[in-house]
């Protein structure tokens, strides 16, 4: 069987191909009743990562690639102050005053996150004013004292070494710059804003690159030997997606402008949608688009309870007999659900790859009333 698997990143800085190397290491290490070794052959083209192995005796190739948009990602600690000033406000502005919070009582390890975050937001707020008050305090013409004694001494105090030097040292312990960027890029892409003057909007930008780079690895087949030097057409075609990136698969697949042969399989890991279509509605326009395809086989959207960072897909509603819902087990301790490190590990997660090199696809259905199929971790 030969499979082509395409795989969507979330907001993580990395290098392209950093992350498909990571998830084809986790698949050949995770994997047990399947033997999976990579293959390094020149001629392959260097988006192209091949594993080969058997199945049910029967010789099984991946060709893994990635939809790399990870270099879109602005940073906002790295824009200038004024710029700092005025975003890291809107943010407080538009996840602060926003739906994302009810139903908190359902999602008490999630909402803890999203506190936390909110925490680490303050603390870099409050480094960028300090900077600000710093510069007022320092300034040869004396421009605080126009502000009256009152105002300068609160300047003086956000500016003293003393506090300074605790936020600096909570700023490194915490992933603060990470997550507040994710925030700002979150923002960006929901509220359909421009990552810059005069530039389209960012959401349209990775659409079109993320659409472009799945067309063309489509075509793959018709061009890429397999093993044995022949050219066949890929048996099967799946989708990964991990973390943002699945709102981003959701997007991009609602409006995919050609049908997939001979079919596509869905896998969301870690998926923030159900969170994010509380402030942005049209996510869930974008889910019901993508279950009318015909050339969808199957739906699993994959969570774990460890992983305070994801709610799945709000599924419910879409009413479809192709969605399935996972939840895998996932071990760690307080401090690596806190810094989201479980949230990063699903690739080496061994129910993740089980589901992943399953021999059979369930069959494409139309729409029908019966709910979507629900499975828990075994063992």
């Amino acid at each position: 069987m030969r499979e082509l698997v395409i795989l969507l990143p979330g907001i993580g800085r990395a290098a392209k191909y950093q992350q498909r190397d990571s998830f084809c290491g986790g698949l050949c290490m995770a994997s047990e009743q399947v033997l999976l070794n990579r293959t390094d052959d020149p001629q392959l083209p260097q988006d192209l990562c091949r594993l080969s192995g058997q199945r049910d005796g029967q010789p099984l190739t991946l060709d893994v690639v990635e939809a790399y948009w990870n270099d879109m990602v602005p940073s906002l600690s790295q824009q200038p102050l004024s710029t700092r000033i005025q975003r890291g406000l809107s943010l407080f502005l538009y996840w602060g005053l926003s739906p994302v919070w009810q139903g908190w009582w359902q999602r008490k390890y999630l909402t803890l996150s999203i506190l936390l975050s909110g925490l680490m937001l303050v603390f870099w707020y409050y480094s960028t004013l300090a900077l600000f008050a710093q510069a007022l305090v320092n300034s040869s013409d004396n421009s605080t004292a126009l502000l009256g004694h009152w105002l300068d001494g609160i300047l003086s105090t956000m500016g003293s070494w003393k506090l300074w030097a605790l936020v600096t040292l909570l700023m490194g312990v915490l992933p603060v710059t990470s997550v507040v960027d994710a925030m700002d890029f979150s923002k960006r892409y929901t509220a359909e804003e421009a990552a810059g003057p005069d530039t389209p909007a960012l959401r349209l930008q990775i659409i079109r690159r993320v659409r472009e780079q799945i067309r063309s690895y489509l075509a793959l087949a018709d061009s890429v030997a397999d093993s044995d030097g022949q050219l066949r057409p890929y048996q099967r075609i799946t989708l990964v997606a991990h973390s943002f990136g699945t709102v981003i698969a959701i997007d991009v697949l609602a409006d995919l402008p050609l049908s997939v042969n001979p079919g596509i399989r869905l896998f969301t890991l870690g998926s923030p949608l159900e969170l994010l279509h509380k402030r942005v509605p049209w996510l869930l326009e974008e889910q019901s688009k993508c279950m009318q395809r015909n050339d969808l086989l199957q739906w699993l959207d994959i969570t774990s309870p460890a992983d305070w960072l994801a709610t799945g897909a709000d599924v419910d509603r879409l009413d479809d007999r192709r969605i399935e819902q996972l939840s895998i087990r996932a071990s760690g301790t307080l401090t690596d659900r806190l810094a989201a490190r479980i949230h990063s590990r699903y690739f080496d997660n061994q129910q993740v790859c089980q589901r992943l090199l399953a021999g059979q696809t369930a069959p494409a259905s139309v729409p029908s009333a019966a709910e979507p199929r629900r499975a828990e971790s075994s063992g």
